[in-house]
């Protein structure tokens, strides 16, 4: 049998240690495996490791102390919190009766009052802590508090502690600068800003990038006035040869897109793409509304395919390529798109069969509208109310959408619940439609209790706005 020799060292966690022997080798103690902890360490062993335990108990007593001193520090900073936590308290009062406060523990209570938003008080402890030791008024202090200050809006405070640490003789830094020029941008006072921005200049101190990131991002939400201020410091920034984060273009690109100004936003969008910045679908979602709002459906495939040869062949992309030709009323195209989609092996969804439903119902084409909705459960698509709608607008028109309701209520889909599930996109282009816009008001007519009563199916819809109007 295995022979064991058993070390117990006294630490924290009351660990037993076990020294291996191999039976074959108990003569020749070196070169065996030294168990700790779980975790195996390959170490010589001879026989003078069992006289050498006092050094183990030295190096364990030195860790014990360690993790001792540890848990005090601990339990005191949880002591302070929880005073703090108290509703009635008062960090001032508290730091006048502890007398002072550990660096750690000054930031713990700092970023306490700063999560529980009572970010007022903390000038208030700052001053007092500082006061106790005249060490700590130095730059990298007063560069977090006022860091801190102008994440929470509080630029009355912030600047009161930056001209305090002039008076100081002590110099701002840029990261100081940054702060407030990017505080005061925030809430919309760049005039203050731009103050700063020329008083960091007279002080030799260039901006940087972030710097400029921060006006430009903050000019995004500003009014139209400001835009020029916004091409501005992007024209700085270029003469400067200074590089633009992804963040900074995309926030150009924005107040472009906002603004409605379609030929910069389409000549800057172009140099987004020649960048580095990723492509996200929300950015690409704003694009393609602008061009929808303009009628400009032909850039919606190209669209699709600059967003493909960056992220792939999405959902997203198939959308709006489809979109494009179906906007067009462009049989052709339409069916281009369905063939690259069945070479891809891509699945058809809703969305897919809804916009080009609608196209063919923009066409009057009942034909092939007849056919492709008897062809949806043999692609495995799941209508939606926006399906049901087009099939009732159609019936409107003179088309016979019998064959359709009947098949859907054979394989049970007008007991489905009501979703939607065709991309807004969609409805951004061709509307709700008259039967989904009358689906809206004959349900918001009713008693808020008839509506949340039951569980509405495709079938109730229906019967709620034939009753209401019978020539739906």
């Amino acid at each position: 049998m295995e022979s064991v020799i058993s070390l117990h060292l006294h630490n924290n966690n009351n660990t037993h240690c076990k020294v291996r022997l191999n039976k074959n080798k108990k003569n020749k103690l070196t070169h065996n495996r030294v168990f700790f902890a779980k975790t195996l360490i390959r170490k010589p062993i001879s026989c003078c490791c069992l006289s050498s335990a006092p050094s183990l108990d030295y190096h364990s007593t030195k860790h014990t102390t360690l993790l001792v001193e540890s848990y005090h520090e601990h339990q005191a900073l949880n002591a302070l919190i929880q005073r703090l936590n108290k509703k009635v308290s008062c960090p001032l009062q508290i730091l006048q009766h502890d007398g002072d406060w550990t660096k750690d523990h000054f930031w713990a209570v700092i970023r306490f009052l700063k999560n529980s938003s009572r970010s007022r008080q903390i000038p208030q402890v700052f001053d007092m802590w500082k006061n106790i030791e005249k060490s700590r008024i130095n730059e990298f202090n007063y560069q977090k508090i006022i860091g801190m200050l102008c994440e929470e809006g509080l630029m009355e405070e912030a600047v009161r502690a930056f001209q305090e640490m002039e008076g100081f003789a002590l110099k701002p830094s840029l990261e100081i600068y940054n702060s407030i020029i990017h505080g005061y941008s925030k809430i919309g006072k760049f005039n203050e800003a731009l103050l700063f921005l020329n008083e960091m200049k007279e002080m030799n101190l260039s901006p940087q990038s972030d710097t400029y990131d921060g006006l430009i991002q903050a000019y995004e939400f500003a009014c139209a006035g400001l835009l020029k201020r916004m091409e501005g410091t992007y024209k700085s920034m270029l003469t400067k040869r200074m590089h633009l984060r992804s963040s900074t273009m995309v926030a150009i690109l924005d107040a472009y897109m906002n603004f409605g100004m379609l030929d910069k936003m389409e000549k800057f969008y172009k140099r987004l793409l020649n960048s580095r910045t990723p492509l996200k679908e929300d950015l690409v979602r704003k694009l393609a509304e602008v061009y929808i709002k303009n009628y400009m459906f032909s850039r919606l495939d190209d669209l699709g395919d600059d967003l493909a040869s960056r992220i792939g062949r999405t959902e997203l992309v198939w959308c709006l390529r489809l979109l494009s030709h179906a906007c067009l009323l462009s049989h052709r195209g339409i069916d281009s798109v369905v063939r690259e989609m069945e070479s891809a092996k891509v699945r058809w969804n809703v969305t897919t069969a809804n916009i080009i439903l609608l196209a063919y119902l923009k066409m009057k084409d009942f034909k092939h509208l007849r056919v492709l909705l008897s062809e949806l459960p043999t692609r495995h698509v799941k209508p939606d109310i926006v399906t049901i709608g087009i099939l009732y607008d159609a019936r409107r028109i003179g088309f016979d959408g019998t064959g359709a309701l009947e098949m859907w209520r054979r394989i049970g889909f007008l007991s489905k619940t009501v979703e939607i599930n065709t991309d807004p996109l969609v409805l951004a282009v061709y509307g709700k439609g008259h039967f989904l816009r009358y689906c809206e008001e004959v349900y918001s007519s009713l008693e808020p209790y008839s509506r949340e009563k039951k569980r509405w199916t495709y079938q109730n819809l229906i019967d709620l706005v034939i009753k209401h109007n019978e020539r739906i």
